[in-house]
């Protein structure tokens, strides 16, 4: 890249910096819970009309042609999808704080390193909904979905070795290049390397699922007494600390087994994988009374003058993500 968007002046806001969207994508892949999408929809409409009707701001739905029963302030836009995971394909939103201009880094995106084809038509999200809007768009020269990066606003980045340096990814890269490369893509100067993710996550380890900043200099970390999880919230931990970070923990809820046969020994269920909006954060809860709202009690504390709302994520958990993989703010 010559013309970078941090030469340019646009950095990648904060979640909880102020928005006029959040795009979500509507169900349809009969692949994606086999037997479950009825239930699942109606989970996401109740999703659909927390952000709508609650959070200060839109909805907008990639519908890819399907009959969406909408609520108000939400918006149908017919773009063709593979699958849901808006976070990880969805354009990662750039601000001009000098000028006011919104734009976008468009990553490539190869489904978490080949494992779910097809994926063209999540790749041409952030290319559609360019035109539509008339953004600008930064191709940037990496492999990366949405849910590999966490950042405060301020030039720190999160992000995890596993998943950026893997060779299912980005085979050769080294550090010191994709930290350039991502520092230029989301005007950052700092990037915090953890090294791995959660047990019986897809995506090899996305930060979103683990560590989430709830102010410049804070972050809530989840953990967990389950398995290989341990050492794995153990070594986020020092990694965090040595960032100089404050850390809240967010235990993770009890083990959710997966069906028989599934493709994976444990589901990656996290309390982290909420979605901060303008005046609201939404959580993924999954039917564990006790567990659910000190979850609940713990987020609401890092975020005091927000609405704290948890939506049941416990067949969409399945599937190995939650109410963040699904959906991408678009700052205003």
């Amino acid at each position: 890249m010559t013309d970078t968007p941090a030469s340019l002046g646009f950095r990648m806001p904060a979640e909880w910096e102020k928005q006029q969207a959040v795009w979500i994508a509507y169900p349809h892949n009969p692949e994606t819970w086999p037997g479950l999408m009825s239930s699942v929809r109606k989970t996401f409409l109740e999703y659909y009309r927390a952000v709508a009707e609650e959070c200060g701001e839109q909805a907008f739905i990639l519908s890819n042609g399907e009959e969406v029963p909408l609520p108000a302030n939400a918006k149908a836009f017919n773009y063709p999808t593979n699958d849901v995971w808006c976070r990880d394909y969805g354009p990662t939103f750039l601000k001009n704080d000098a000028t006011g201009e919104l734009a976008m880094a468009h990553f490539t995106y190869n489904a978490w390193g080949g494992k779910f084809p097809p994926w063209d038509n999540d790749a041409a999200i952030p290319a559609r909904i360019a035109e539509t809007f008339g953004l600008r768009r930064f191709e940037i020269p990496i492999v990366c979905e949405g849910g590999a990066l966490e950042v405060d606003g301020k030039g720190t980045l999160i992000t995890t070795e596993s998943v950026i340096l893997n060779e299912n990814r980005n085979p050769g890269m080294s550090k010191a290049t994709a930290e350039k490369i991502l520092c230029e893509a989301l005007g950052c100067n700092r990037v915090v390397w953890l090294k791995s993710g959660l047990a019986g996550d897809d995506t090899d380890g996305h930060v979103d699922t683990q560590v989430r900043f709830f102010r410049p200099g804070a972050v809530i970390m989840a953990t967990s007494d389950i398995g290989e999880n341990v050492e794995v919230t153990k070594n986020n931990r020092r990694t965090l600390e040595n960032a100089g970070l404050e850390i809240v923990e967010l235990p993770c809820p009890p083990l959710i087994p997966p069906p028989d046969g599934w493709r994976e020994e444990f589901l990656p269920a996290t309390y982290a994988n909420f979605l901060i909006t303008n005046k609201c954060v939404l959580v993924p809860v999954y039917g564990f009374a006790e567990e659910d709202a000190k979850a609940l009690e713990i987020i609401g504390k890092c975020f005091p003058d927000h609405k704290i709302k948890g939506i049941n994520c416990r067949e969409i958990i399945l599937e190995g993500g939650a109410l963040h993989c699904l959906s991408q703010q678009m700052p205003l």
